[in-house]
């Protein structure tokens, strides 16, 4: 989603993520007093479903769904449902980055414009580069203006009635967006050529001085990805991870979910949304469910101790070390680093929130998603709610 409301769920983790004291029980009874305090925060009524998981490397803890995947039909929410990860996405992009750079296709430190068919160029910096490892830890300079609105595709024409206010102006955007591809998407933006763009799409600092979220760039990294590799951006995720982790129920596309696996996507006022695309995908357009995704969370805890598949150790801690220069919002290589000793990312899409965090020193993860969007004060409060309460529990 745009950049501010994206910022709003890292201040929000800030707030609520809180590391309370462990309650030591048998599994059997933590399992039991978990879903028992997970159905009382659903019972207020503030999101319309969810599911979590609780995993080590090899092992699953804690896993349930609860609520409605989809409210009219009473299809209820379980941890096969599949919906948008949102920016949990951008994680894939952090590791497809370091499978290439084993693969000797690319180097962190590389000029981006190696990769692309286009010039990339911050017009107030024009002299310096803009490379990988600013694109992978936000401090390109490249920023996500107005035109990256141009990124949705809704599946039917949005009405006003249905939206809260704030979203109005939006909404004219939004009907009016047509399906281009990719690279051509980020040409109209990035390039000083481009049809879409705007004063304000670089910084007024330079590459690798100043933290700036961007989703722009990290599509632009995807994209020089596939460039290096020469082949498709999707292909090459789905080849090197989806697969290697069986990961079958984690896909580009939504028509390939089995239809009573598909979630309704329910905005902070409850209305229903029509299913949508992001046209850039890397940034947030995977879809799994929190069953599946575990896999991959267990996978890099595995890489984390040198036991993975699809990373070497040395691979991995170049990825989830410090990177960016700023400490209010520490980024690894497209990885979240803000609550250590955690590792992982959050998610926020229309109609869609998700958290994935692990500790690679306990080997444990966490894994939340719901298919409500979190605009309201108490929807907030009952979403962080549950994440938290999935750390009070030593299983």
């Amino acid at each position: 989603m745009n950049i501010k409301l994206t910022t709003i769920i890292i201040f929000l983790l800030s707030c609520y993520f809180i590391h309370g004291q462990n309650i030591h029980n048998s599994n059997s009874n933590n399992f039991d007093s978990i879903s028992r305090d997970l159905k009382r925060i659903y019972e207020r009524n503030e999101l319309a479903g969810f599911a979590v998981s609780i995993f080590g490397k090899d092992s699953i803890f804690f896993q349930s769904g609860f609520g409605y995947a989809d409210k009219s039909k009473k299809i209820p929410y379980t941890v096969s449902s599949n919906q948008l990860i949102a920016s949990i996405s951008k994680t894939f992009i952090g590791v497809s980055l370091m499978i290439a750079i084993e693969q000797n296709k690319m180097k962190l430190d590389d000029d981006v414009n190696e990769y692309l068919n286009f010039k990339v160029i911050n017009p107030n910096f024009p002299d310096t580069k803009i490379t990988l490892r600013h694109l992978a830890n936000h401090t390109s300079g490249i920023t996500d203006p107005k035109s990256y609105n141009k990124t949705y595709l809704f599946s039917k024409k949005l009405k006003k009635k249905n939206w809260p206010q704030q979203w109005h102006d939006y909404l004219k955007i939004y009907n009016r967006n047509k399906d281009i591809p990719l690279e051509k998407f980020l040409e109209n933006c990035l390039s000083e050529k481009g049809i879409w763009f705007e004063d304000d799409t670089y910084s007024e600092k330079a590459s690798g001085t100043d933290y700036e979220y961007s989703n722009l760039g990290s599509s632009l990294l995807a994209l020089a990805i596939s460039n290096a590799v020469k082949e498709s951006y999707k292909e090459f995720v789905k080849k090197n991870i989806f697969q290697p982790l069986r990961m079958d129920a984690t896909s580009w596309d939504n028509n390939f979910v089995a239809e009573d696996l598909r979630v309704t996507y329910y905005i902070e006022n409850g209305n229903p949304i029509p299913d949508y695309r992001i046209l850039t995908y890397p940034d947030g357009g995977i879809y799994s469910s929190v069953g599946d995704l575990t896999k991959y969370c267990q996978e890099m805890i595995k890489c984390s101790i040198g036991q993975g598949k699809i990373l070497t150790k040395e691979s991995f801690l170049t990825m989830t070390k410090p990177q960016s220069i700023s400490n209010d919002f520490p980024d690894a290589i497209c990885w979240d680093l803000s609550f250590a000793p955690l590792i992982g990312h959050a998610g926020n899409e229309f109609g869609s929130s998700t958290l994935m965090y692990f500790n690679p020193k306990s080997g444990i993860g966490q894994i939340l998603f719901s298919n409500n969007s979190i605009g309201s004060l108490k929807q907030e409060k009952a979403f962080f709610d549950i994440f938290n309460l999935l750390f009070k529990y030593d299983f």
